[in-house]
């Protein structure tokens, strides 16, 4: 029987026994690898400093599984292992890193064999993705960059084992430290800790060499400068090597360029950057057309709008509450008001799924849970796994965009019965008292449906602690009053920077996190049981969208930040030189599909005096994107700098103010048609053939329009034309049927 932490253990300041195991003395008696002599010091030429208060709090709340990732790797293999690059960059600027890579002295053979279950992902670059428990890293051999021949990736890759020489090839300052776990030491040979203070991007050593060695790290640079907690500013020899990386760009792979550019448009930041871009002659490099000053402007008005879109990537949203300067999962207080749970478990499952209608069942394929000490708000640990699925072992290009999950991810997790007996392991080994700890979600989805459903599935009983939950969802509303809210426009209410990717389920629950210890504490909220499970519904085998936080079809709520700022980009240009741009520029088809809409619903607005004109743009755009269109549409009109600016601004204005006032269709099941094809041959007489489709277009439009609302309504429109026919021959009949307008936008 696993030995259990009692619970001062777990909330004493000392470092628990599984953290003792990475103490100094526990390196220092350590016998040397195989390949380790005895004076062998891969920190030479190196300084190390203590670790500054955010750092030393993030590692103190490190996972055991990671814990346990570099005993392994120290203690079994010999090696030497660091925390490095991004996870130390953030956790400096106050953020919550969500990925963590290692870098080692241990090759790459090394570490495979040290953990069977680690996936070779890179070992010729040096790459092993390793798993333990609930996590997954990447951990890299420390190594020296041979020369970038095509401006791409380096010619040789050579194994080193100096630390110093691995930060050197580093692309920025910021990215270019290192934290020894164990010694609790931060290496900072180039300044990184400062420049992340000082909001500065700096490169490692020279700044074009740093460039030319890979024409992507310009892409990233501009994507660096919009930091998740404030700009950036380049330091002069960067700005410098910028203005001339067009050239570069031009060696690297279109699909990187995208992926780089779509997360700088998904950035808070993003208008101030696309801006730099444009100055420096970079951004018509990455879009394939002329820069369009009104689109630049646009994009900037935007920005001004509070635009509700559904951002892919970290984003910070502004509110009228205050706006929280420090992540509340790295500086934790205590709640206002005492709660009736010790501990408070935030869980966020992502399960398969496809963009078209009855994919079933779902599955889970990532398992996270964060947990939290009620009085403190203290992260207390972490879980974390994927989860290999069954019925649909592979998973849709659509599962894998939408939660960044990998079908690499999956296939080396374990199946679901082994992820939840590891995830209550975890639970019980952290020795807190029966019933202490209550689960917490964002909506009923994930216990109320999902979980029970997998169960069956696994065959396996749920557990009783996950019989009861508390939705903050429901929690967030009761508190403040409002509608309900999915988990973006929560953070957005509460001032609170949403981090990570969303809809991974990492991400999401430290989020969930975050609003319910901004709600204990700012809020006065209490977080008591407020679900439970019920008999089940047997239709039920997939998350509806409402479930998911939104009102609209799963297609709608990807509808992102990313391509409508991009529509207003490229918005200037015929549609074949647009199709033709996006099409090289290597986006996905759904994203193609989406900028296209935009551009081509960009200045067709409705009359704000004719209800018809409007029923017939909500019907047809949906709410969702009718406000998306909106926001777009106000910010090309105040980008416009004809006399016609005010005229424009103030025809958005009106249709956003009659849209809001508009009732909804009266029509059962609306918009669709209240007849159909089978409805015209029999009750309408009309002959098989074209003229079917056609009537059945021109009734469906006329529907919308009067807002009809009964098929008897709809016959009365018929006769109408019927009569019309008897005064027509056949071609002209058919002729007329053609001229009369069909359910669409733009108007034909």
């Amino acid at each position: 029987m696993r030995k259990k932490r009692t619970r001062e253990e777990m909330l004493s300041p000392q470092l628990p026994s599984s953290r003792r195991a990475l103490s100094l003395s526990s390196f220092s008696t350590s016998s040397p690898g195989p390949e380790q002599s005895a004076d062998f010091h891969p920190e030479t030429g190196l300084q190390g400093e203590e670790l500054p208060p955010l750092l030393a709090a993030w590692v103190d709340r490190l996972p055991q599984d990671l814990l346990e990732v570099l005993r392994v790797i120290e203690e079994e293999g010999g090696g030497r292992v660091w925390l490095v690059g991004g996870c130390i960059r953030d956790c400096l600027a106050g953020l919550m890193p969500w990925e963590i890579d290692l870098a080692t002295t241990l090759e790459p053979s090394e570490m495979l064999r040290l953990f069977p279950r680690a996936l070779d992902t890179g070992s010729q670059y040096g790459t092993v993705t390793i798993r333990k428990g609930g996590v997954s890293v990447e951990a890299t051999t420390l190594r020296a960059d041979g020369t970038y021949g095509d401006g791409r990736r380096p010619e040789t890759v050579t194994f080193g084992r100096s630390l110093k020489e691995d930060l050197l090839r580093r692309d920025f300052t910021i990215n270019a430290m290192a934290v020894d776990v164990g010694r609790r030491k931060l290496f900072d040979p180039w300044g990184g800790q400062h420049d992340v203070k000082q909001s500065i991007l700096r490169a490692v050593g020279d700044a074009k060499e740093r460039l030319r060695e890979d024409g992507l790290r310009a892409m990233r640079a501009y994507r660096f400068m919009d930091g998740k907690s404030g700009q950036r500013h380049a330091d002069e020899s960067l700005r410098v090597a910028l203005r001339g990386s067009s050239k570069l760009l031009a060696r690297v792979s279109k699909e990187r360029i995208w992926t780089e550019f779509s997360k700088i448009l998904a950035g808070p930041r993003a208008p101030l950057v696309v801006r730099r871009m444009a100055e420096d002659e970079v951004l018509s490099s990455v879009t394939l057309l002329p820069v369009s000053p009104r689109g630049l402007r646009a994009l900037e008005c935007l920005s001004c709008k509070d635009l509700p879109l559904w951002a892919e990537q970290a984003t910070e949203m502004e509110s009228s509450h205050k706006s929280y300067k420090e992540d509340v999962l790295m500086n934790p207080k205590p709640p206002k008001k005492p709660q009736p749970h010790s501990h408070y478990a935030f869980i966020d499952f992502e399960a398969t799924c496809d963009d078209r209608r009855g994919f079933s069942p779902s599955e889970i394929i990532e398992f996270p849970v964060v947990l939290v000490e009620s009085a403190s708000g203290k992260v207390v640990s972490e879980f974390h796994s994927f989860v290999r699925p069954r019925v649909h072992p592979f998973l849709t290009d659509f599962c894998q965009e939408l939660t960044g999950i990998k079908q690499k991810d999956v296939d080396s997790a374990p199946e679901f019965k082994e992820v939840l007996a590891n995830m209550l392991d975890w639970l019980a080994e952290l020795g807190l008292p029966e019933g202490s700890v209550m689960f917490a979600t964002d909506g009923d989805w994930d216990l109320r449906s999902m979980l029970p459903r997998q169960c069956e599935l696994a065959e396996v009983p749920q557990p009783v602690a996950l019989q009861r939950w508390v939705d903050i969802r429901r929690v967030f509303s009761e508190t403040l009053k409002t509608g309900n809210k999915g988990l973006m426009s929560m953070c957005q209410a509460l001032g609170i920077n949403f981090v990570g990717q969303a809809h991974s389920g990492i991400c999401d629950a430290r989020n969930i996190a975050r609003v319910g210890l901004v709600l204990m504490q700012e809020h006065d909220a209490v977080l008591s049981s407020n679900s439970q499970i019920k008999e089940l519904d047997s239709s039920r085998k997939e998350q509806t969208v409402e479930e998911a936080g939104e009102t609209a079809t799963y297609d709608e709520q990807r509808e992102s930040s990313i391509c409508a700022r991009m529509s207003l980009l490229v918005a200037h240009v015929g549609f074949a030189e647009l199709e033709d741009a996006l099409r090289r520029m290597k986006l996905s088809r759904d994203e193609m599909r989406r900028v296209r809409t935009h551009v081509k619903l960009l200045g067709f607005l409705p009359h704000p005096r004719s209800p018809g004109e409007l029923r017939r743009y909500r019907a047809i755009l949906g709410s969702q994107l009718v406000k998306i269109q909106l926001k777009l549409e106000a910010a090309w009109a105040a980008a416009d700098e004809s006399e016609e600016k005010e005229k424009k601004m103030r025809l958005v204005e009106d249709v956003e103010r009659e849209l809001s006032a508009l009732p909804p269709l009266k029509a059962p099941n609306s918009p669709q048609p209240l007849v159909s094809g089978t409805w015209l041959m029999k009750v309408g007489g009309v002959a098989p053939g074209p003229l079917v489709g056609r009537l059945k277009d021109y009734l469906h439009y006329c529907q919308v329009d009067q807002d009809l609302e009964t098929p008897e309504q709809v016959q009365q429109v018929f006769h109408d034309i019927e009569l019309l026919a008897r005064d027509m021959d056949q071609l002209s009949y058919s002729a007329h049927l053609e001229g009369l307008p069909r359910l669409q936008w733009p108007p034909a």
